[in-house]
């Protein structure tokens, strides 16, 4: 994970644990920026559930990649502007059970009027991940991103 960045929650984690999230985030916030979806090959388990905010659904690591490998070469996909930086917060579960939701203040993509966002042009994206633990590494084991929402 970036130096600078935050994810109230993790510093209840024991030290293992907060190092090998950090590298999993880290490789998910690193290959979405860059629009890399090789980045991301290890960060999502082989049997991990995956749904976008439009209903897309994908499951195990490879169907998922190469859904984003699309998705990142389509030119709407960067057509959206950010507001702010992502608000992200990590929730223990269990011991090798945890959840990350993150919310994103964006101004909409520019899309054919029938496609666009009943919400406006600015809406928060707020995407959940869940991650669990196996042989020693955490992966996203499930990842669903409701449908953008107007703010209040």
């Amino acid at each position: 994970m970036p130096q600078d960045a935050e994810l109230p929650g993790l510093e209840a984690m024991p030290d293992k644990d907060q190092e090998a999230i950090g590298t999993t985030l880290g490789a998910l916030l690193t290959g979405f920026s860059q629009r890399n979806p090789d980045l991301l090959v290890d960060v999502y388990a082989d049997d991990a559930d995956w749904m976008n905010a439009f209903g897309t659904a994908k499951t195990g690591s490879s169907q998922i990649v190469e859904y984003l490998r699309g998705l990142f070469a389509d030119a709407n996909f960067d057509a959206g502007q950010p507001v702010t930086p992502p608000e992200a917060r990590l929730r223990r579960l269990t011991d090798d059970v945890v959840i990350v939701s993150t919310t994103r203040r964006s101004v909409a993509k520019v899309l054919p009027a029938a496609e666009r966002s009943p919400c406006g042009t600015t809406t928060h994206n707020t995407c959940c991940k869940g991650s669990r633990m196996d042989a020693g590494s955490w992966s996203q084991s499930c990842s669903w991103m409701p449908g953008p929402t107007k703010p209040t």
